[in-house]
């Protein structure tokens, strides 16, 4: 998958070979094949599968409904924002110098689809806006500061970054404030 990610941040993944992808992973054809039987079942499984692992440090259900939420997803966040800039040279396909590239517009489709139904279902009566538009606004969100941590990499620090994502959402962005 990182292989994938790399060599479609260099040019369309549709003009991309097995063999390509095979040899940037340092494998064989064969071992490939033994996973995905194409380029396009690995950008349409394994790609899902990538972008889910890293979703796990995503805000999740807590999302401004108890106590203690902002530490919990600046936490989670900060964690998020650990894992991109140790790995700087995978992630940079989605920086803002590519945002045509098929790997930047499916980070964005599945970071967009996982927050709207996987973590902000509980939040939904207390969202401000329709649960799809939170979606899209945080996955936006998440994707220009990704963008200026990439960008940025010597003034970036994880923690402050998680600090500025949660203070955006707390400050009525779009979750309504706990009675």
């Amino acid at each position: 998958m990182e292989a994938y990610i790399a060599l479609s941040g260099e040019r369309p993944s549709g003009s991309l070979s097995v063999v390509e992808i095979a040899e940037r992973a340092g494998l064989n054809r064969a071992t490939f094949y033994r996973h995905f039987e194409s380029v396009g079942d690995l950008r349409d499984r394994g790609l899902p599968l990538f972008f889910a692992e890293l979703a796990q440090g995503f805000p999740g259900d807590e999302l401004g409904m108890e106590p203690g939420w902002k530490e919990a997803a600046e936490a989670r966040v900060s964690k998020l924002f650990e894992i991109v800039l140790s790995r700087h040279d995978l992630f940079l396909p989605f920086a803002a110098q590519n945002p045509g590239s098929e790997a930047w517009t499916q980070a964005l489709l599945f970071l967009e689809a996982f927050l709207r139904d996987e973590r902000l279902g509980a939040a939904t009566s207390r969202l401000r806006v329709p649960a799809s538009l939170a979606a899209r606004s945080i996955a936006s969100l998440l994707a220009g500061m990704v963008t200026w941590a990439l960008e940025h990499p010597s003034e970036s620090r994880p923690r402050e970054l998680a600090r500025h994502y949660v203070d955006i959402l707390d400050g009525g962005f779009l979750v309504q404030p706990l009675a």
